[in-house]
């Protein structure tokens, strides 16, 4: 029986000692587990408690430093690809905008060698025409001087037959000018001079 008081003290001893380790050494090492399981899953802020000044203690505070020094491995790595990602859009945004440029200088070109197409072909047309042109004027002007008496109704066909050569050529004229290739030119134009100029384009209605 007197054995009894003495194996309870101890077990009572033992169960401090255990306490003890438990929370000098166990709960240390589960928090640090856990701290590592949130690090794995993407918390770089995670840190233990560092109070003790042994193994256990320093082992704190070495996971500590290797978490910061992981945040910060990281946070450079993320301005370094923000970074990067940056550089890579200004230079896409570059090279659309020499894309869009080449493609309008392409435009460009095409608009003028089509132009430069159109104008030879019209001066190709307007020298052409204006030989039969001149013939027409003199055959005009022979009627009008072999037939002097002609009827008022041949007469008023000479006239017209003039007025139709006259507006010929001014757009012989026309075609000449646009095949040259002029900077425009702006000026004032009376409604009643285009009116006339309309007017004259139209054969005269026999009453």
């Amino acid at each position: 029986a007197s054995m009894l008081p003495i194996g309870f003290v101890i077990a009572l001893i033992g169960a401090g000692i255990t306490w003890v380790l438990a929370s000098r050494l166990i709960k240390p090492l589960e928090e640090l587990t856990h701290a590592a399981e949130d690090i794995a899953a993407g918390d770089l802020t995670r840190h233990v408690k560092t109070g003790q000044h042994d193994e256990i203690g320093r082992l704190g505070l070495a996971f500590n430093t290797m978490v910061d020094k992981v945040a910060d491995g990281y946070h450079q790595l993320d301005a370094r690809v923000q970074a990067r990602t940056a550089e890579l859009q200004e230079r896409t945004g570059e090279l659309e905008q020499a894309l869009t440029t080449l493609k309008d200088t392409q435009d460009e070109l095409v608009r003028r060698e089509k132009l430069a197409m159109l104008g030879q072909l019209a001066s190709g047309v307007g020298h052409e025409l204006r030989n039969p042109l001149a013939v027409m004027t003199n055959a005009v002007y022979l009627l009008e001087m072999i037939q002097p008496d002609a009827p008022e109704q041949v007469k008023e066909y000479h006239g017209l037959l003039r007025a139709q050569i006259g507006l010929s050529e001014k757009i012989v004229g026309d075609l000449l000018d646009f095949a040259r290739i002029k900077p425009p030119r702006r000026e004032r134009v009376p409604l009643t001079r285009i009116l006339d100029d309309q007017l004259a384009r139209l054969s005269p209605v026999d009453g």
